[in-house]
């Protein structure tokens, strides 16, 4: 049969290569031992990883601003970012986004490339030509990245690595997120090392003179309203469009703790009696800094270490 003839000639064929090795002994060996020396070889120069970064023709990446940066402040800072990125020759568009993930100082990026016949560089490259033109504005840091059609994990960040740390209380992160932080920054193989523990938000916490305030016949409610009303957005009315009436104080718009006593000097209220008050006569604030987010992972606090890329392969 045809199949018998085949296998047949695959015998014959390992049988004549088999009494060749064996007649040359010293040629076989010789061949053997370069072949496991180029093993060797191989294994130090091929660079490694865990996939290999692709070029789809498209870059993300994340902005992270000062702590106590607000929403306007952060808008400029993401707009000089843009501005910086479009004016490469290689870039076609660039989308920005401020605020996300509930924090007032993170913004997005998402770029795309032109075509890699017209650019002639890959998307790595180009990242490594716009990270010191970033890293000299004097605005929020941003952390670029090619996007990869594959990609392993649930959670985004402004990396493609993570190293995550997790403890059952939020102190024992305080305290040892800052540390491992510090010394990965300090390795020579790695760079745009961040984190997403934040706990350097700025925050007062008002303190009502109730008997004082009740006598200018001011309840909580009434301070509670004014502070919000000056310094956040309330919602007043529904115009049955498309729009809403919003009342905003003129000092909503920039940061309320960036300049100290900067909320006692510029809310009064009015009393019962029709006159003006200011808020030091009904109460008094005490400066403190809070987390701007606590992440998880599971039921645990969490404080991840992203890092972009390597300076060299492992």
């Amino acid at each position: 049969m045809a199949s018998e003839k085949f296998f047949d000639r695959v015998l014959s064929l390992y049988r004549g290569s088999l009494h060749w090795v064996l007649d040359h002994p010293a040629l076989t060996l010789t061949v053997l031992f370069l072949t496991i020396a180029l093993n060797f070889v191989l294994i130090v120069k091929i660079p490694k990883g865990f996939f290999p970064a692709e070029d789809t023709g498209a870059i993300s990446g994340g902005v992270r601003g000062p702590q106590d940066s607000s929403f306007p402040a952060m808008n400029n800072s993401i707009q000089q970012i843009a501005g910086v990125i479009k004016n490469d020759p290689a870039v076609a568009n660039v989308i920005s986004f401020t605020g996300g993930n509930g924090a007032t100082n993170a913004g997005s990026l998402y770029v795309a490339l032109k075509p890699l016949a017209a650019r002639n560089v890959s998307a790595a490259q180009i990242i490594d030509r716009l990270r010191p033109q970033l890293n000299r504005l004097p605005v929020a840091s941003a952390f670029l990245q090619p996007v990869q059609d594959l990609r392993i994990g649930g959670r985004s960040s402004n990396a493609m690595y993570q190293y995550t740390i997790q403890a059952d209380n939020v102190q024992d992160l305080t305290k040892w997120g800052p540390i491992l932080l510090g010394e990965m920054q300090r390795l020579p193989g790695l760079q745009d090392v961040s984190s997403d523990q934040q706990n350097g938000g700025l925050e007062v916490l008002m303190n009502y003179d109730r008997v004082t305030a009740a006598k200018l016949g001011l309840t909580v409610k009434t301070l509670d309203s004014a502070l919000y009303s000056a310094f956040g957005q309330s919602e007043v009315s529904i115009i049955y469009t498309q729009f809403k009436s919003v009342l905003r104080g003129a000092g909503s718009r920039s940061p309320v703790l960036a300049e100290p006593g900067r909320i006692e000097k510029t809310s009064t209220f009015r009393t019962s009696g029709g006159g003006n008050i200011p808020l030091l006569a009904v109460a008094k604030g005490q400066a403190n800094t809070t987390p701007l987010a606590v992440n998880h992972t599971g039921l645990f606090p969490r404080s991840p270490c992203p890092l972009t890329s390597r300076r060299t392969c492992p």
